[in-house]
């Protein structure tokens, strides 16, 4: 990558990653939760890229950890009708 990437574009790597290619995200979710540690929707999106590589251990660690920390996630709202 030609620049040091932002959570913002972590965070969409990640998710594509989750859906085409499970293991080359599971690097870029470390990566990601030590950027920020405080938003809990980093914590689901690497539980869940966990969950699909089969890694359930390290899902139920994840989510674990998002408790200890006492970290939530926001839930999302939508405007549209």
């Amino acid at each position: 990558m030609p620049m040091k990437p932002n959570s913002v574009i972590l965070r969409s790597f990640v998710g594509s990653c989750r859906n085409h290619d499970v293991n080359l995200g599971n690097g870029a979710k470390n990566l990601l939760l030590e950027m920020e540690p405080e938003l809990g929707a980093n914590y689901v999106l690497a539980a869940n890229v966990s969950s699909f590589s089969g890694s359930y251990n390290d899902a139920a660690d994840l989510r674990i950890a998002m408790g200890e920390k006492h970290v939530k996630k926001v839930p999302g709202c939508s405007w549209c009708r």
